[in-house]
């Protein structure tokens, strides 16, 4: 599943590097997929998942 978030971080999420892992406070723990490179291109993040949430099972 996709979601997109706008943008709003610390200034230094603008020197993640591809395939780096940071952890968002309260959100959990994500991976660079696309670096900052301009303003018009922002970061790309994909979420790890950590096992709490459930995926609905089907019947």
């Amino acid at each position: 599943m996709k979601k997109e978030i706008p943008p709003l971080g610390d200034a230094n999420m603008r020197k993640l590097q591809c395939g780096e892992i940071l952890q968002l406070e309260r959100k959990g723990y994500f991976r660079c997929d696309v670096p900052f490179i301009e303003p018009s291109k922002p970061v790309v993040l994909f979420a790890i998942p950590d096992g709490r949430q459930q995926i609905p099972s089907s019947k």
